[in-house]
């Protein structure tokens, strides 16, 4: 059972002032805001929120007023809700002290039967939400930055085996999409022999995940997505969140330390396993390391060397050496190959080529000295005895008059020719015992090849081959390389003998190039050549010639038939004269004229020819042929555009004056000197256009201009500034020509833009408007007096009509009262004739009232009419007398079209229409009167056709709109319907036209002001 109110809720029982207390004192601002947007309803949380009570608010306020500058950004939300919409958005809002809060407004249209009355305004404070969404969204960016930016693979797991985490580097290790990953269980990305995880092995390695894995030296494995397995290492650690136990592994792909370690373990083998002496010793020289090498080079064993000084292996004279190698590796170069003499434990000497590489701690600091040692001394016996031959064919070589150069086995010289070397840009370099590929480092992998291949004994020949050097140039070489023998079978290097021909081949390929440049270069330019043989008659066309006069590509002219290309004429006739002057005295010539092509074409060509003579006799005429047919007519056409615009700047009618950018003149047309009585020498580069303009004109427009635009505009920019802008201005200004006086011009003013459309000038043309300016005002004089006689008119019509209405009006009463009187006397013929006449001059009286009436409503507001509406109550207001004549009138104007008029106006034009219509219909046929209209831009055109009697226009056309004419004979027509009509329409801002065949019909076309012109 309601527990009765007590006195707090008795004094708010009125349900509108509890729910409004309720309202207040919800944080939220809540409102309601009718279809015009005024506030009918709100809380007084936007006091808070816009500074506004509800008392400041409701029947007060617009919620354009309210919002301010937030109405524009709310506007397509509120239009939408206006709509029948539901509407809901963010949107950040700076209250009265200056604090941007965030809200989420919620828009609900209140609609009753189907409309929109309305919308209720829900707004809650969002800010502490979103800060909380932006924390959030900055924690978990943190987390996942972190989670992204480790080097190793992470993958998090839950309790139940699932992946729940993965990073970019587990994406890069095992190949898969994290997408891939999610949800699946950690046993997709290991190989199949570590699936036996059972649900009691899971739990205890989440018991336990540090204890993973139970083995020591267990290796462990990953699998790839590609099914490739790989070793790896895993860190585990245990998450506990609020869902539940995690483990993190850390998975760290060791395939390369495996590998490392493997390679480390190889190399230990070879190197224990190698004939060369590999040993250590410490910076100080004593030994630490000695190989099975080591003892068989010098004989002592491990047990007998290690620990004793390295000097034990050095000659006396190069004791100090082992001290100068280790300073150089100390400073950080290298020892290679170093060739030096070693002592063995008998004393015998070995020649060594020796290797040192440092060894360094963790901390980069030498501690140890690795050497290689190998024994040359049979290597060092051979060369000696190599030497030896090979000095006899080093001087045969060195004296060669080729490029010829003898090279080891290894590709290091042995001897070079001074072809040789000069031929490749060799001189000052010590080249002998150098690689012939460190002496040319770009020798590439198939050059390589070759000298591989004639090592091993073929011989290798060629013409000619493109070499492009290190330094980038260029050579063109024809060589012969081929094997030579230290003993039968024994190969001991190769010859090469070459030979350089870039410079015959760079004249080959620089003649190719011009001629494939001239060939491009007379096909762009539509060149051909020709030539004529005047001792056998033949001639030769190429094949641009060829396409120029359209022939078939096989084409050959005689000479006869080439004259006849040329056309008929003074082209023909100068074409035979300097070809025979050229023949007779060698004279070159150079002429266009006009050629008829095969295919009936006339183009402009230019030709060129010269002669060669001998023995006084022209034996050869040659030339070129060139198709100059768009250019002559281009240049024919730029030649009259530049005559025309010469007369067009030189017109005595228009001054034409242009500028640079700071008003100096530039042209100055023979119209301006005209004008302004200026010669242009006296104004061009020497002054700017403000000479000619009245100085209180320049003032009082660059105030007007300064206004319009909110900054300073004057001295040449008054002129400008508008054109600047907007193109160009035109403007009426007074010109002050050099004797002073004064005359109105029309001047506009146009920047010149180049083709990117930076202003780079102006031009200003102007035409001297006095006659236009006498001639208006001449108009508008004629005008005053005009509108002066037709008031004088009205006043006059307005007197006469209302003096001969009472004038009327007392007469046919004093008949009425004669008759009256005197009714013998009312059959009386000449009381009849007056009575008619009374009745004639009441009507006349009528219509020249009705015309004064419609000429003095042109001052009256025409308003928009229905016209489908007018024409149905004009055809109800005569459907009894079109059904008595048996005439239909069928109205087809659409419902939407509205005019501009006088209602009473239009109601007479129409039932003045529709009443001739019925009048003189055609007895022969039944009567038809149609409307029909169409939109055509300001007017609306209405049609009117009926099929009556019709009118001969030739006949009666140029009175049909008078007053009182008459064409049918009717005795009911009075001859002032159309006159009316006509006066009415025009009255109105329209016009009718008419088309008539006598026996057809008649068609009136109406033009009335459209309303939404």
């Amino acid at each position: 059972m309601a527990k009765e109110p007590d006195d707090h809720f008795t004094a708010l029982s009125d349900i509108n002032r509890l729910g409004l207390r309720v309202a207040d004192h919800i944080q939220a601002m809540l409102a309601y805001w009718d279809a015009d947007q005024v506030c009918r309803f709100a809380n007084n949380a936007y006091l808070e929120w816009f500074g506004k009570g509800r008392d400041e608010m409701v029947n007060k306020i617009t919620l354009k007023e309210l919002l301010g500058p937030l109405y524009e950004k709310n506007l397509p939300y509120i239009s939408a809700v206006l709509k029948g919409e539901i509407q809901q958005f963010e949107r950040d809002i700076t209250v009265p002290g200056g604090e941007t809060r965030s809200s989420i407004a919620n828009y609900y249209p209140d609609i009753i039967n189907g409309v929109v009355k309305g919308f209720f305004v829900h707004v809650s404070d969002v800010t502490q939400i979103k800060k909380l969404e932006k924390e959030l969204a900055f924690s978990e960016k943190k987390f996942r930055d972190l989670l992204e930016s480790a080097s190793d693979a992470t993958v998090i797991i839950k309790q139940t085996g699932e992946i729940e985490i993965v990073n970019l580097q587990t994406e890069r290790l095992f190949g898969y999409q994290r997408n891939d990953l999610f949800g699946k269980k950690i046993e997709m990305i290991l190989p199949e022999r570590f699936w036996n995880i059972g649900p009691d092995e899971r739990s205890g390695f989440f018991q336990n995940p540090e204890g993973f894995p139970e083995k020591e030296d267990q290796e462990l494995f990953g699998l790839k997505k590609n099914g490739e397995e790989f070793p790896v290492e895993i860190s585990i650690s245990s998450i506990q969140l609020q869902d539940g136990l995690y483990v993190s592994a850390a998975i760290r792909d060791v395939t390369r330390r495996k590998q490392q370690e493997k390679e480390i373990n190889e190399q230990a083998m070879i190197i224990s396993s190698a004939t060369d002496a590999i040993l250590s010793n410490t910076v100080e020289g004593t030994i630490l390391t000695w190989n099975k090498g080591a003892e068989q080079m010098f004989g002592y064993t491990l047990e007998e060397i290690k620990g004793r000084h390295i000097s034990l292996l050095f000659p006396p004279e190069l004791l100090e050496e082992e001290t100068l190698l280790i300073s150089k590796i100390l400073n950080g170069q290298s020892i290679q190959q170093y060739e030096t003499i070693r002592l063995k434990k008998d004393g015998s000497e070995v020649n060594a080529s020796l290797t040192m590489s440092p060894i360094l701690d963790k901390n980069g600091s030498i501690i140890k000295i690795s050497k290689i040692i190998r024994d040359i001394t049979s290597q060092k016996k051979a060369e000696r005895e190599l030497m030896q031959s090979n000095e006899r064919s080093k001087i045969f070589i060195d004296q060669a008059p080729h490029a010829i150069a003898m090279f080891d086995s290894k590709m290091c010289y042995l001897a070079a020719s001074k072809r040789w070397v000069s031929d490749y840009n060799l001189e000052g370099m010590a080249i002998i015992g150098r690689s012939h590929y460190d002496i040319f480092p770009e020798i590439g992998d198939d050059w390589k090849k070759i000298h591989q291949e004639c090592l091993h004994g073929e011989i290798n020949q060629c013409d000619e081959a493109r070499f492009e050097r290190a330094d980038g140039s260029v050579q063109w070489l024809t060589w012969d390389i081929r094997p030579w023998y230290l003993s039968e079978g024994y190969i001991g290097g190769i010859l090469m003998y070459t030979a350089d021909v870039t410079a015959s081949k760079e004249r080959d390929e620089e003649k190719k190039k011009i001629e494939a440049i001239l060939d491009k270069t007379n096909e762009v330019a539509r060149i051909g050549t020709w030539e004529v043989d005047t001792k056998n008659s033949r001639v030769t066309w190429s094949r641009i010639t060829r396409e120029i006069h359209e022939v078939p590509i096989g084409y050959e002219p005689k000479l006869g038939e080439a004259i006849l290309f040329f056309k008929e004429g003074s082209s023909r006739t100068r074409i035979e004269n300097v070809f025979e002057e050229a023949i007779s005295t060698g004279t070159t010539y150079d002429i266009e004229v006009e050629l008829i092509t095969a295919k009936g074409k006339e183009i402009w060509v230019r030709v060129i020819g010269q002669t060669e003579f001998s023995g006084g006799i022209c034996t050869r005429l040659y030339g070129v042929f060139q198709d100059i047919d768009e250019v002559k007519r281009s240049r024919d056409a730029l030649y009259r555009l530049n005559n025309d615009l010469t007369s067009i700047l030189n017109s005595s009618h228009v001054s034409i004056i242009s500028t640079d950018l700071d008003g100096t003149i530039t042209h100055f047309n023979r119209g301006a000197e005209l004008l302004l009585q200026y010669d242009a020498n006296e104004v061009v580069g020497k002054c700017n256009p403000s000479v000619f303009h009245v100085e209180e004109d320049l003032i009082s427009r660059g105030i007007e201009l300064s206004a319009l635009y909110g900054q300073p505009i004057n001295h040449f920019d008054v002129f400008v500034e508008v054109a600047k802008r907007e193109r160009f201005e035109s403007r009426e200004w007074t010109y002050v020509r050099k004797d002073g006086s004064k005359f109105p011009v029309q001047l506009v003013v146009t920047a010149i833009r180049d083709m990117e459309g930076v202003i780079t000038g102006y031009l200003g043309i102007a035409t001297d408007i006095s006659e236009i300016k006498n001639a208006a005002q001449e108009k508008q004089s004629l005008l005053e007096i005009a509108t002066d006689q037709n008031e004088r008119l009205k006043n006059f019509a307005y007197i006469v009509s209302h003096n001969l209405r009472s004038h009327m009006g007392n007469i046919d009463m004093t008949v009425s009262l004669f008759v009256d009187e005197n009714q013998q006397m009312a059959d009386n013929e000449m009381i009849l004739l007056l009575q008619m006449a009374i009745t004639n001059l009441k009507d006349t009286i009528a219509n020249l009232n009705e015309v004064v009436l419609m000429n003095t409503s042109f001052n009256e507001k025409l308003i928009p009419i229905d016209l489908a509406l007018a024409i149905n109550t004009a055809i109800q207001t005569v459907f009894q007398l079109a059904r008595d004549a048996s005439v239909s009138i069928i109205n087809n104007v659409a419902g939407d079209i509205r005019i501009l008029g006088f209602p009473a106006y239009i109601e007479s034009v129409l039932l003045n229409f529709i009443t001739n219509g019925i009048k003189y219909h055609s007895p022969e046929r039944k009567g038809e009167v149609r409307f029909s209209a169409i939109r055509a831009g300001k007017y609306i055109v209405l049609k009117i056709q009926d099929n009556g009697l019709g009118i001969n226009l030739k006949q009666h056309g140029s009175k049909l709109f008078g007053m009182y004419k008459t064409f049918h004979g009717n005795k009911d027509a009075r001859g002032i319907g159309l006159f009316i009509t006509k006066n009415q329409i025009e009255t109105m801002g329209g016009r009718i036209e008419v088309e008539s065949e006598v026996n057809e019909g008649t068609t009136f076309t109406l033009y009335l002001k459209n309303e939404k012109s």
